[in-house]
């Protein structure tokens, strides 16, 4: 039975995991059930269907944005592929096609910029709606960090306490060059509004964290000294989802379907990266100077990666620049 086997789900299973596929996993889990009861559907004999009833809910009654909803309904099949799995019931997502029950779904909302070589940064604009929706003072130095540092999301995750001058708002970023002794160590530079940010996070919720008193690191794991890679991405992605600013690509040719849809999410780690050198290029600052900012061995690399544009951008600029 499902509502059996749910149970056990919540009880056994979902305490295995850890940071934000824990919490994403609980929020996704607990909606479902809501709208079951809500609906006074019987859990044990729902079906496809419901599912598609459930998407609809969270549309009309919950609001929540379509790229969001995509992504919950990624996360409640994975909770159900584990009943099947366990002999607790039928998957309830087999059969379930995007044309057939829900065509209606757009997870790619007009709200990430992307360039005219295909590479994606976030609007100033949009940048302030992401820090918005931040919701604790962790997720607020993550997307802080990145935007304002311009750092890789490896190069965030290294970052020591130590690694900080607050005299001087300069910071010494281990950088992902490790083949490279002479690029190794970079400075990088941040404003008082963002020290003060860091040191509120660092005197306040940090210290919540149990790794926190023996962590050198700037941001710590939930049971691990240092926040994974790959926890900063996922951290970025929800953030960008609550925002509304999140989008993702459709079906490509690399032999990943509709239930992958994660792997082409536009608001990223990196795509902060961009920004910090849009934004610098925007305003006017020498390329040679952004390339060091950036860690860059060779000042082509920003040139030719980091400084696409957007459609709207080369036309700013083709109005801006006209001769008179």
């Amino acid at each position: 039975m499902s509502s059996e086997g749910l149970m056990t789900y919540w009880d056994e299973r979902l305490p295995k995991y850890t940071g934000s596929t824990y919490h994403n996993r609980r929020r996704v889990l607990r909606s479902w059930l809501d709208f079951v009861e809500e609906t006074e559907r019987d859990l044990d004999a729902v079906g496809k269907k419901d599912v598609v009833a459930w998407m609809e809910w969270l549309r009309d009654e919950k609001k929540v944005v379509h790229s969001t909803i995509n992504q919950w309904k990624i996360e409640l099949s994975t909770v159900y592929s584990w009943l099947d799995e366990n002999d607790y019931c039928e998957n309830i997502f087999d059969g379930l096609k995007k044309k057939e029950d829900y065509d209606w779904l757009d997870a790619r909302p007009e709200k990430s910029k992307e360039s005219a070589q295909g590479v994606t940064y976030v609007t100033r604009e949009d940048y302030k709606k992401l820090f918005s929706a931040c919701e604790s003072d962790r997720e607020r130095v993550i997307v802080g960090s990145l935007a304002e540092l311009g750092v890789r999301r490896s190069e965030l995750a290294w970052l020591q306490l130590e690694s900080f001058n607050w005299e001087n708002n300069e910071v010494t970023i281990k950088t992902a060059k490790q083949s490279k002794p002479e690029l190794m160590y970079q400075p990088g530079f941040y404003t008082t509004s963002h020290k003060l940010l860091l040191k509120r996070w660092i005197d306040g919720e940090r210290k919540a964290y149990a790794p926190a008193s023996s962590s050198p690191y700037l941001l710590t794991g939930h049971k691990k000294e240092m926040i994974r890679p790959r926890e900063i991405t996922q951290i970025v992605r929800d953030i960008a989802d609550r925002a509304g600013i999140q989008a993702y690509r459709e079906q490509e040719a690399n032999g990943h379907g509709e239930d992958s849809p994660r792997q082409w999410a536009k608001v990223t780690p990196h795509a902060l990266r961009h920004s910090y050198g849009v934004w610098r290029a925007k305003a006017g600052m020498p390329l040679s100077q952004l390339s060091r900012l950036m860690r860059h061995a060779d000042v082509q690399t920003t040139h030719d990666y980091y400084l696409r544009f957007s459609n709207d951008d080369l036309k700013d600029a083709y109005d801006r620049y006209q001769p008179e």
